[in-house]
């Protein structure tokens, strides 16, 4: 194991499970907002 790799591989790991973290918390906030606007437009401003 080179001492090089080790922290490059770390930070390659937390940069992926960061872009994971902020892509699901997107698509769940998305979600939300789409899933809103769909019972606004059946229901009118108070649906």
């Amino acid at each position: 194991m080179e001492e090089g790799k080790t922290p490059f591989m770390s930070l390659s790991i937390m940069t992926t499970w960061v872009a994971n973290f902020f892509t699901q918390g997107f698509n769940f906030v998305w979600e939300g907002l789409t899933e809103r606007a769909k019972a606004i437009a059946k229901g009118g401003a108070h649906g």
